[in-house]
Order: C-alpha cells, then sequence, then structure tokens
C-alpha cells in the first residue's frame, strides 16, 4: 500500500517513465518485477496524524477481510507524513490485535519527518512575531488557522514503541547535495525534511541529489525499495 504525504494525492506516485512515454510508479513496477499489487490510497492529509493513523488501521481490517484470496503479506511504502501515518496504523492495530499486523512485513517510510519538519517548525514563532503588530496581525490568524496535519508535522512523531519484531521499519533521507553525509546536505536535507529528521537513531539508507518530491519517483529510490522488499 502507498500512502502519500500532506497536500498530495495517489497521482503522486505516477511519472512519465519517458517524454512520450505512458506513465508509470513504483507500484506499477513492483507488480511486473516482484508480482506484489500495489494499492494506492489516498486521504485528507489536512486531519490529525492521529485520526488519519486509526482510519487507515480501520481500512486494513476491512480490505483484509474483503480481499478476494488470502493476505499471506502486506508492505506499507510511506512518504513523508504518510510514513508516520503508516507506522503509527500498524502500532494501532497491533494494540487492537487486529489479523492484518499478522502479515504486514515492511514499512518503509520515504522522507518521514519523525523529529518534525524545519517549514512546520517555523510557523509557530512566525505566527508569534505577527502578532506583535497591529498591521501584521490578520495573518497571525491566517497561520493560526493550518490545519490538524500542518500541526503535526511541526512536532513530527517519534517511532516508539516499537512495531511488533516481524515488522521491518525501513527509512530513506535524502539531501539535496551530491553527498548525503556532506554538513550542507545534513543542514537543509531533501529541502523539506533534515535527515536527523527522516533517519531512525542516526540509521536509515540515505540518498543525495533527491529533493523531497523526488522521493516519489526518483529510480534510486525505486531500487532501494525494491532491495528491501525482495529481502522481505
Amino acid at each position: 500500500m502507498f500512502v502519500h504525504g500532506l497536500v498530495e494525492s495517489e497521482r503522486s506516485w505516477w511519472t512519465a517513465a519517458q517524454p512520450s512515454g505512458p506513465p508509470t510508479s513504483f507500484g506499477h513496477r513492483l507488480a511486473e518485477e516482484l508480482a506484489l499489487t500495489p494499492v494506492y490510497l489516498r486521504y485528507t492529509s489536512g486531519l490529525a496524524l492521529e485520526e488519519n493513523a486509526r482510519a487507515l488501521a480501520r481500512l486494513l481490517d476491512e480490505l483484509h477481510t474483503a480481499w478476494p484470496v488470502p493476505v499471506h503479506r502486506i508492505d506499507l511504502v510511506g512518504h513523508s507524513m504518510g510514513g508516520l501515518i503508516s507506522h503509527r496504523a500498524c502500532h494501532l492495530g497491533a494494540q487492537e490485535g487486529r489479523p492484518w499486523v499478522d502479515a504486514v512485513r515492511t514499512v518503509i517510510a520515504l522522507g518521514a519527518p519523525h523529529l518534525g519538519a524545519p517549514l512546520a517548525k517555523s510557523v509557530p514563532p512566525a505566527e508569534w512575531l505577527l502578532t506583535r503588530r497591529p498591521v501584521s496581525a490578520p495573518l497571525a490568524r491566517v497561520l493560526a488557522g493550518r490545519s490538524a496535519g500542518i500541526r503535526d508535522l511541526h512536532r513530527g512523531a517519534l517511532p516508539d514503541p516499537m512495531l511488533p519484531r516481524h515488522i521491518s521499519y525501513r527509512v530513506v533521507a535524502a539531501t539535496l547535495t551530491r553527498d548525503p553525509h556532506h554538513p550542507l546536505g545534513w543542514l537543509i536535507g531533501d529541502g523539506m525534511v533534515r535527515p536527523a529528521s527522516a533517519l531512525v537513531a542516526g540509521r536509515g539508507h540515505r540518498l543525495g541529489r533527491v529533493g523531497h518530491q523526488g522521493l516519489l519517483t526518483r529510480p534510486e529510490v525505486y531500487e532501494q525499495v525494491r532491495a528491501w522488499l525482495a529481502a522481505g
């Protein structure tokens, strides 16, 4: 199952294979190469992370029950906020003893802001500063009306408590710099999420010269996702 991020949709995973060729996606290629069945989720990313995670857990319960053949394996790939929601949904499903959790093998988070995203973190201070002057107060009220989903990206969501031991949690952190270990790359990350936030305890797969949106479609990202799923 592919879980998109904030202000995205299931179409965000698709891109043109060639300038004049048909569109393709990670799921389309995995279906051809690993015989996996891709399922694309659409959700309202403005809702709170916890609310979306509970809705996803219920949806997976219904999907697992209604699938026309026995489900032997489930993998989730989430981009940005989608990675946080996927992890949380599996944790909630395990807490509630949902049968589908036993089938989950891998959860992959692409550029997930476990420690929050810098852009989202900058909004509360900006809101406070704008309230200091009457002329900028209306703009402060606009910022105060930001969605619960954006507020959650300010806080982030550490993957703790851990998932059941049979589920592998994999993460990808990207940087705009060629060298993913370069100090500048560590500072700016993929343009939206820094490696320190995307990694878990400093661990995960790192990629250079990949922007935040590139994590949805870039071939080097696909190759790593494919390797993890093939090994799973």
